[in-house]
């Protein structure tokens, strides 16, 4: 069996341990929709059974979840909170607000 060059596989093993925090991260995605299910009982089996609250807490966690991928992704707290306040203005200037 042909081995690998060094570089490739520790290339490899570090994109493998980074697409695996992505998608550790995309977790609250799926809670925040729970969350609406069961704010609005969508679920019939379940009915109401979250609140507004627990909705808003749910995004919350997704925005902190983005900012610390953006903090893995720089490796740089400063230069994560930089983008994000340049992408917020973008977004609220696009918006009109």
């Amino acid at each position: 069996m042909r081995q690998q060059p060094l570089l490739t596989t520790v290339y490899s093993e570090f994109q493998l341990r980074h697409q695996r925090r992505l998608r550790q991260r995309t977790v609250p995605n799926g809670e925040v929709a729970d969350a609406f299910i069961g704010m609005h009982g969508l679920n019939g089996r379940k009915g109401i059974c979250r609140t507004r609250d627990d909705l808003l807490d749910e995004l919350a966690d997704v925005i902190i979840t983005a900012a610390v991928a953006m903090g893995g992704v720089t490796g740089d707290a400063d230069e994560a909170r930089r983008h994000l306040e340049q992408r917020l203005a973008a977004v609220t200037e696009r918006a009109g607000l």
